[in-house]
């Protein structure tokens, strides 16, 4: 990738089994800094998120067949162009500079990607590109609108029969919990729950019921129900991706009825989820996070460690309708 400019000073080269066999030793450490990350663990969980997304715009395709839906690739980059009614969470660029430099002439087609559709261009970008591509992003007006934190844990040391469960004391004794796979004929119900667990972050009903179809649509992902004494109180999925650097876990679609949050389902919805993919030949486990979110909190209680905090850069509409002339 050449000269990078790292968040975290313990960035190294080395193999992806080495970095597994680094986090292993280190696994207990508390303090994120501390955490080793190396170039092929960058570069295997860039991999992982940028197939994560093409998978789900793949699937979205399906679900709306005649709408302009699709997968670019620009400068090496995953560049995600959904309607414009699901926001920066279906329309979004994912690995630009982690497989060369990235030039103006590359930026001005994926701007112009999304200003045929009437977005702004945002922008997920890994800390370790070039100092040059941080540079060309400042010049052309983008600015941070938020961090995210890319989670990576190995699952190497898992004894699958004896992995401790930690839920909060609001639990009750008499509180029957069970998380099981999702059937064929719980696929509305799944999007039920799911709309419903997500439903006060502040997006559209629309798009929470897309993304909860399009994780039943792809053929990577399981999907699981936590369920309270047989009602469903939460949902999940995980995604099994095959990258250059060995299959790896991807965590997504986590969601709890509000009426159960608190009390260790989302703990314990992680820890079955851990479980199967060790059993599956998994190596390591990615979540990605919004920083500051409780999810995050919950995935450190199972081993999770920061890999590293990625900026969500984006440009307005505004600075990029010039583009056209």
């Amino acid at each position: 990738m050449g000269q990078t400019t790292p968040f975290d000073p313990a960035f190294k080269t080395g193999s992806i089994e080495e970095a597994r066999q680094e986090i292993n030793e280190r696994q207990d450490l508390r303090p994120l800094s501390a955490t080793i990350t190396s170039l092929a663990l960058v570069q295997c969980i860039e991999e992982t998120d940028r197939r994560n997304l093409s998978r789900q715009v793949d699937a979205c395709h399906t679900l709306y067949p005649v709408e302009k839906i699709s997968v670019h690739e620009v400068a090496g980059a995953t560049v995600a162009v959904t309607p414009a009614r699901f926001g920066q969470k279906l329309n979004v660029v994912r690995g630009l500079g982690m497989r060369g430099p990235v030039s103006g002439d590359d930026l001005r087609r994926i701007e112009l990607l999304y200003s045929d559709v009437g977005l702004s261009t945002t922008i997920d970008l890994c800390p370790y590109v070039e100092q040059s591509l941080l540079q060309l992003l400042a010049a052309r007006g983008y600015k941070v609108k938020l961090f995210m934190n890319a989670y990576i844990r190995s699952l190497d040391d898992i004894d699958i029969h004896n992995i401790v469960d930690a839920p909060s004391a609001d639990r009750q004794e008499d509180m029957s919990v069970v998380i099981s796979p999702v059937k064929h004929d719980e696929h509305e119900e799944f999007v039920r729950c799911s709309v419903d667990g997500f439903r006060d972050n502040g997006r559209s009903t629309e798009l929470l019921g897309t993304l909860a179809r399009v994780a039943i649509r792809r053929a990577d992902t399981s999907l699981y129900f936590v369920k309270v004494n047989g009602e469903a109180a939460g949902t999940g999925a995980m995604a099994l991706i095959d990258t250059d650097y060995g299959r790896v876990a991807y965590l997504y679609l986590d969601s709890t009825i509000p009426k159960y949050r608190g009390r260790g389902l989302h703990i314990a919805l992680d820890r079955e989820r851990l479980l199967d993919a060790r059993k599956l030949g998994c190596h390591l486990a990615v979540v990605t996070v919004k920083m500051g979110n409780a999810s995050g909190r919950n995935a450190e209680r199972l081993g999770f460690r920061v890999a590293y905090t990625k900026a969500y850069f984006q440009k307005e509409l505004s600075f990029t309708e010039e583009l056209k002339e």
